[in-house]
């Protein structure tokens, strides 16, 4: 009897010590008590839920994206090329596209399909680019001009959340 009241307490104190390292490596979830009870929400709670959960699958992929991007740059093999970036923009542009917004306000799809669309655009311009750039003039306007779009749209994006209750923080 001793010894399996023993055991057990190793065993939780593992299990526990293993979750909170596995926690302050990687993050520990941010979801608040209720999310995982939906059926307690309001309309007004459940609306925001879905919100808050696309913009953290949104931001999963974007992780996912940074990482390719610094394992690209710290690559000793070669010297990335705009064809390099412009695949990596791409899967993250494809991968934002199969988010699936149907269950969320209109007003807050229209303002993430602008944003989706504006990282599809940049891909397509990353696309585009060659070494016929002139890359003092055309390139750095075009990717200021598509960069500032991503970040209007993300901005956007955020704020019609907001006004439906997500308390989703960039």
């Amino acid at each position: 009897m001793k010894r399996s009241v023993l055991s057990t307490l190793v065993f939780a104190l593992t299990f526990g010590s293993s979750v909170l390292l596995v926690g302050l490596i990687f993050g520990f979830p941010s979801f608040t008590g209720k999310l995982f009870f939906t059926n307690s929400l309001s309309a007004e709670e459940r609306v925001a839920v879905r919100i808050e959960r696309l913009l953290e699958r949104d931001r999963r992929n974007a992780i996912v994206r940074d990482m390719r991007i610094l394992r690209l740059e710290r690559s000793l093999d070669r010297t990335a090329t705009p064809a390099d970036y412009a695949g990596i923009i791409d899967l993250y542009a494809t991968d934002i596209e199969r988010i699936d917004s149907k269950r969320v306000p209109h007003e807050f799809r229209s303002s993430w399909k602008a944003h989706v669309k504006a990282w599809r655009e940049y891909s397509l311009f990353l696309n585009s680019v060659n070494a016929s750039y002139d890359f003092e003039s055309v390139y750095s306007r075009e990717n200021d001009r598509l960069s500032g779009e991503i970040e209007r749209t993300w901005y956007e994006t955020l704020k019609v959340g907001r006004l439906h209750g997500s308390k989703f923080v960039d």
